[in-house]
């Protein structure tokens, strides 16, 4: 569940992690991570308004998929969330937090993915964000597939991001 967005500035996490931890819990066929690579700060910005679209869906439908986890997922069935790491550098990161806990707005989790340019965080490290703070969820399946992802489905594959409900 990792991409790479930002060579010196940001790093953007897709789909799937594979090794032993946080993403421990998907199937061995989830997708493999890749890594986009953004060299200025005006990639940078081009990069997310690009993804806009798709931020604004899954934010919008957010609210669902966190009802659906505190009603309890079905056996097998991980919810992740993308959030965006910073550090005291300036560099950005996007990174998948395996989720462990939602309380009110908070959402506690762990970095699911390997983490190759920001600073003072890990992968396995619990990490705490507000909802308000996410661009993505992902509910991965026994299966290998998933619901959501559409950051990483229109990095990956260009598929278009969706319009959100209610647009």
């Amino acid at each position: 569940m990792n991409r790479l967005f930002g060579a010196s500035l940001a790093v953007l996490v897709l789909p799937a992690c594979h090794t032993a931890g946080p993403a421990d819990k998907l199937a061995p066929n989830a997708p493999s991570d890749r890594t986009i690579v953004s060299k200025t700060t005006s990639d940078l910005e081009a990069q997310h308004a690009e993804l806009e679209p798709c931020v604004t869906t899954a934010r919008a439908t957010w609210r669902q998929v966190k009802q659906r986890y505190l009603a309890g997922l079905p056996q097998g069935h991980v919810l992740s969330v993308t959030v965006r790491l910073h550090d005291a550098r300036g560099k950005e990161e996007q990174a998948f937090l395996v989720v462990d806990r939602l309380r009110g707005t908070r959402i506690e989790g762990r970095i699911a993915n390997e983490i190759q340019l920001v600073e003072g965080f890990k992968y396995g490290q619990h990490h705490e964000v507000d909802e308000l703070d996410i661009i993505d969820w992902t509910i991965s399946l026994p299966d290998g597939s998933e619901e959501g992802n559409l950051v990483g489905k229109h990095l990956e594959t260009g598929t278009p991001c969706p319009t959100p409900p209610g647009s």
